[in-house]
């Protein structure tokens, strides 16, 4: 918690990263001066309320008081930070449609050569509706900026952040859907099937393999088993 309250935002530069749906498409937004006071706010509004810090386990549920902590590597992460490390203003939205239909995207805040990420899963809503959680923004002269007008719509929270090669969940479920860990947890499923202090448990495994399928909810639940593996102990 120390390392990620710690960041110097007041003093950071901002940018902002848009991702498309297959996630190996990512466009710069250059943005103004208020939008990007508003945008640091928004991280340290996001970590004032909390005061713990577990480590991730995929099938807790978080409180407002807390957050989960994993450290990386990730594979779909490491390969959108290649994505952002491109310059800039190669990568510049030039229109509102490349501010539509986005998957995710990320704040960054730089800081004397350190970046601080900070990561949002788009939902159905975000751009279509004006709301109290989320900033309006309209985009003109290749520049993003505040509106009272609704054009396109940021959050007033991030799902995680990302510093150095920690992780910082705010929310889980967006969390491991933007970063893909269904086909994480459906071989780690596989593997606990095959673990032999798991499935001599169970006199037909097709019962339970029937009831996951290919449910993303269960199959997190199953690899929270898995990493506890309190299974393994008789007693318990």
């Amino acid at each position: 918690m120390n390392k990620l309250n710690d960041f110097p935002i007041d003093q950071s530069v901002v940018s902002l990263w848009v991702f498309k749906s297959s996630l190996k498409r990512a466009f710069s937004v250059r943005l103004s001066p208020e939008l990007s006071t508003a945008l640091k706010g928004i991280k340290l509004a996001c970590t004032k309320g909390v005061e713990v810090a577990v480590e991730y386990d995929a099938g807790a549920d978080l409180g407002k008081d807390t957050l989960m902590t994993l450290t990386g590597p990730i594979e779909q992460w490491t390969q959108m930070a290649l994505l952002m490390n491109a310059p800039i203003e190669d990568r510049l939205v030039r229109s509102i449609m490349g501010l539509q239909n986005n998957y995710a995207y990320v704040v960054t805040f730089l800081n004397e050569g350190k970046k601080l990420f900070a990561v949002k899963k788009v939902s159905s809503s975000l751009g279509s509706k004006k709301a109290t959680n989320f900033l309006s923004a309209m985009f003109s002269n290749d520049t993003l900026d505040l509106s009272e007008n609704l054009i396109f719509s940021l959050a007033k929270y991030f799902d995680f952040f990302v510093l150095e090669d920690e992780f910082f969940i705010l929310r889980r479920e967006q969390f491991e859907s933007v970063l893909g860990f269904k086909e994480h947890y459906k071989k780690s499923f596989v593997e606990l099937l095959a673990d032999n202090d798991f499935n001599k448990r169970f006199k037909n495994l097709e019962v339970l393999k029937n009831y996951v399928s290919d449910n993303a909810i269960h199959l997190g639940r199953m690899s929270s088993i898995k990493q506890k593996k309190k299974y393994a102990d008789d007693i318990y």
